[in-house]
């Protein structure tokens, strides 16, 4: 491994940390909630999550409640923040707990923070309604395992930023991390690279000129430098004169019909006028 590889990942995780601050663990909350969060998150409640998340915790006692409850229950509670996919979501949440619950018999997931992610990855992927990128969110967020494969929105961004090249596992990528940074660090980076792809660094539309890491990213100082260019070009295009009048114009042939019509109406006033002051011829 090169030292401008090293380098450039230990620059990758300072930017991170000046822009979001050291994450060295993700927030404290229970498996099971953290499993309902990417089922909303799969069915519609990308952009709002948390807020569905607690509009189900704050109307049902438990999950529990939410499973035995009918999907146009919980669908009626999720309709406010999801519209038209409350109802895919109350179903895949119910989908989730009734699995969970007729392979355990019970809804803690606590037994699994012993587990490794290998065992972890299997349990859940008995759960068919939770996509590959979901569990692995679940795997760093809840679990904290430093040990699992990087996430797929993270491994874009690293991949993007050319830290490693374009074929890189996310195995590959955990352990030359891990090998770089340690454990501690390679948690931290995780969770800060999973942030920033979902906020910033996203797989379409992506702003760059907003980017912590455009400094080690060679395709944004590219974007940016476009972006530069075409503020420039605008900035540079000729201003109106500031003495031209804000009036519209008027009609075509308008102005110059009005104009003849009213020269000539003084024409013949002003005719007029001279023939009434011509003295009178005398007899």
């Amino acid at each position: 491994m090169g030292a401008s590889t090293i380098r450039k990942v230990e620059d990758v995780l300072g930017l991170l940390e000046g822009a979001y601050g050291k994450k060295r663990r993700p927030p404290a909350m229970p498996l099971l909630d953290h499993v309902l969060m990417a089922t909303l998150a799969d069915h519609g409640a990308r952009t709002r999550t948390r807020a569905a998340h607690k509009e189900l915790t704050d109307k049902f006692v438990d999950g529990n409640e939410v499973r035995v409850s009918s999907s146009s229950e919980v669908a009626e509670v999720l309709e406010p923040l999801l519209g038209e996919h409350a109802l895919p979501a109350a179903n895949a949440v119910r989908a989730v707990l009734s699995a969970l619950f007729e392979t355990l018999h019970e809804l803690s997931l606590e037994h699994m923070l012993t587990k490794t992610a290998e065992e972890c990855l299997v349990a859940f992927g008995k759960l068919p309604m939770l996509n590959a990128e979901s569990r692995e969110v679940i795997l760093l967020h809840a679990l904290s395992h430093s040990t699992a494969p990087t996430a797929s929105n993270a491994l874009r961004v690293v991949k993007r930023i050319g830290v490693f090249g374009p074929n890189v596992s996310g195995e590959r990528c955990r352990v030359e991390l891990g090998e770089i940074l340690g454990q501690a660090d390679l948690l931290s980076l995780n969770v800060l690279l999973f942030h920033h792809a979902e906020t910033v660094c996203v797989a379409k539309g992506y702003d760059c000129t907003r980017c912590a890491l455009v400094k080690r990213c060679d395709r944004g100082k590219e974007r940016k430098a476009q972006v530069a260019a075409v503020a420039a070009a605008k900035a540079s295009r000729p201003a109106t004169r500031s003495g031209a009048s804000s009036r519209p114009a008027a009609p075509r042939g308008g102005a110059s019909r009005s104009s003849s019509r009213s020269g000539r109406a003084a024409a013949g006033k002003k005719k007029g006028g001279a023939a009434a002051r011509k003295p009178r011829r005398a007899r």
